[in-house]
């Protein structure tokens, strides 16, 4: 499930975490026990209720990226789970 986030009225940020997750077939739980204690209910709310997320915290994003890197021995990166689409991108 991707949602975009608008920051102008002609272009979105989508956050793609829950799609990254769904395609592995990664659940938000298991990702959220590799994260930093603390953060289950974010990494909930990012990964399955990201239409209602505003902003992330750089920290919460660099800890997230490094759980996925755990669990799925692959190097994620910001746009694995972030993507910008301007006003041009039909």
């Amino acid at each position: 499930m991707d949602t975009c986030v608008s920051i102008s009225p002609v272009a979105q940020v989508k956050l793609r975490l829950g799609t990254f997750l769904d395609k592995r077939g990664l659940s938000a739980y298991k990702l959220a026990m590799e994260t930093e204690r603390g953060r289950e209910n974010t990494v909930y709310r990012l990964a399955r209720h990201s239409e209602d997320v505003k902003r992330i915290d750089l920290d919460v994003l660099a800890d997230i990226i490094r759980g996925l890197n755990t669990i799925t021995n692959e190097e994620v990166g910001v746009s694995d789970l972030l993507e910008y689409v301007s006003d041009t991108d039909d």
